[in-house]
């Protein structure tokens, strides 16, 4: 945010609460505002307001559903979303955010024929043709989801998340060499991105380059120094070189930071085992 937007933020925050002879313009700006601090129950308030207004305004359900999908209540932010797209059923944004709730509770055809009308209506939309993606790669259908990330990544070349995730992708597809040029391009556009050091790091692993992969795997913990998969990595990395003591301090320590990752448990006790 920079200066200008937050006296914004700050200015619309002063604004009498109860929205009293506020427009429903006003009244949207000013909510809007409370949701993007986290204010959620002040900000649903005023878009009821909104809607006693006006209740056919489009935004305002659609803020509803937005904030009902931040508390975890995503039938309700479908239905929510739902009945904004009944009175604008052209606003690309709405789709993309129904496509999102309905991903959430597993209704994964209806989520993607949602970001295929986001994407009809704005074939530049990055965040649909991305989420897309995400929606296909979590359904097994890895040609889809790298279509849609390179969609995305042709729209906004530098989306660090797209170049990941396709990477990913291709690395579950068993294409290292073009995995391996997403990471980079990754860390090339941000050169502390810890993820892309972690997925490299995999990678590298992967393919048996061990001292590579540990360079990796070093420098997203230099980045991070909780990211708890780097130094589950880092244990894998070092028991396929037999070094146990290493392997185990490694899992000890992604332990201590995720008490419930399982798979570290599992390598640690295995090792501890033998």
């Amino acid at each position: 945010m920079n200066r200008s937007d937050r006296r914004q933020q700050e200015k619309l925050l002063k604004m009498s609460s109860d929205g009293a002879g506020a427009s429903p313009e006003t009244l949207l700006q000013k909510a809007f505002a409370h949701q993007k601090v986290n204010e959620f129950d002040i900000a649903r308030d005023l878009y009821h307001k909104v809607l006693l207004i006006q209740p056919g305004n489009s935004d305002a359900l659609h803020m509803l559903g937005a904030i009902a999908f931040e508390e975890g209540d995503y039938q309700e932010a479908v239905n929510y979303i739902t009945d904004a797209l009944k009175i604008n059923e052209r606003n690309a944004g709405y789709w993309t955010n129904l496509g999102n709730a309905l991903m959430e509770l597993g209704n994964m055809d209806e989520a993607a024929a949602a970001f295929g009308n986001a994407l009809a209506l704005n074939p530049d939309f990055m965040v649909a043709a991305y989420n897309l993606g995400n929606l296909h790669k979590q359904a097994g259908r890895l040609e889809d989801a790298v279509n849609a990330y390179q969609k995305a990544l042709v729209v906004k070349e530098d989306y660090l998340d797209g170049w990941l995730n396709l990477g990913a992708t291709y690395q579950e597809m068993g294409r290292l060499v073009d995995a391996e040029q997403c990471y980079r391009r990754a860390i090339e556009i941000e050169q502390d991105f810890a993820d892309a050091h972690n997925n490299l790091g995999n990678l590298l692993l992967e393919q048996g380059k061990f001292s590579e992969a540990e360079t990796a795997l070093n420098r997203a913990l230099t980045i991070d120094p909780e990211f708890a998969d780097a130094y589950y990595n880092l244990g894998q990395c070092a028991e396929k070189q037999h070094q146990k003591d290493a392997a185990v301090t490694a899992y000890d320590k992604a332990i201590a930071l995720d008490d419930q990752f399982e798979e570290a448990k599992l390598a640690r006790d295995r090792l501890a085992a033998a």
